[in-house]
């Protein structure tokens, strides 16, 4: 849809999706706006979800990846890998993948029982953000940066009453998004890329995923009331008005910008 909530096309169409049978989600546009990247549901699949890219006009659909319980994918800056996490031996890592399907490498190194999900790249192309917690027993979410060879892995959160989440990388790279969460509460906050200055844009409001605007302007974002999760659009700041461009009453998740 345009930003203002106009020209809603539907680009995904069951049965048409593949797998047979199955359904897209979590929707990342490609630098050029050409592509999407998006998590195939598998659920009536043997190997579960898998990562797909369709035109953005809703063809040729294509699989890149199929070795199941694989989410959530962001594409790198210059379009050539989507990082995504996969989920195998009872953890999840964070992986990358060229674009035509190539060259999977597995970027963090979880042991069994430990959970690194939600991947994004900062805008340089180096370093990749994402959110993780160790369990047996379960520790809380917290936030984490790591170089795309592997090293430098540091915890930018550590916040033990809080659950931090889904993470999105501003577009001039000095700034991370992020949903926290505590007893029900689930809000939008910023920090500074070196974890400093974390400050809360919004209150109660049940918040799921958020996207930068390619300006770094404006934060859309998604969010439950009454059990129904709309998509509502907001200045970078949290200031001035939270515009509801949905208002549908199925439940609509996980935006992306066009850049």
């Amino acid at each position: 849809m345009a930003p203002d909530g106009s020209q809603v096309t539907r680009r995904t169409i069951d049965p048409y999706s593949w797998p047979s049978r199955s359904t897209g989600n979590s929707p990342n546009w490609s630098p050029d706006g050409r592509r999407l990247a998006l998590t195939y549901d598998g659920r009536f699949s043997e190997k579960g979800d898998a990562i797909g890219l369709i035109n953005a006009d809703g063809t040729s659909s294509v699989l890149v990846n199929t070795s199941g319980m694989d989410r959530a994918p962001a594409w790198s800056p210059d379009g050539t890998r989507i990082a995504f996490h996969s989920e195998a031996g009872g953890k999840s890592d964070i992986y990358l993948i060229n674009s035509d399907g190539t060259n999977q490498t597995r970027l963090t190194n979880s042991l069994e029982g430990t959970y690194a999900v939600t991947p994004d790249w900062s805008s340089d192309g180096t370093r990749i953000v994402f959110s993780s917690r160790v369990c047996n027993p379960c520790t809380n979410w917290d936030i984490y940066v790591i170089r795309v060879d592997g090293s430098g892995r540091v915890n930018l959160t550590n916040s033990p009453e809080m659950d931090d989440t889904n993470p999105a990388w501003s577009p001039d790279g000095n700034k991370i998004a992020f949903v926290s969460y505590k007893e029900g509460e689930r809000d939008i906050y910023v920090m500074n890329a070196d974890g400093t200055g974390r400050t809360r844009l919004t209150f109660s409001e049940r918040v799921s995923a958020v996207a930068w605007s390619p300006d770094g302007i404006k934060i859309a974002y998604s969010a439950e009331w009454e059990g129904n999760s709309e998509i509502y659009i907001m200045n970078a700041a949290g200031s001035g008005p939270h515009v509801n461009i949905t208002n549908h009453p199925a439940s609509d998740n996980s935006p992306s910008w066009a850049r």
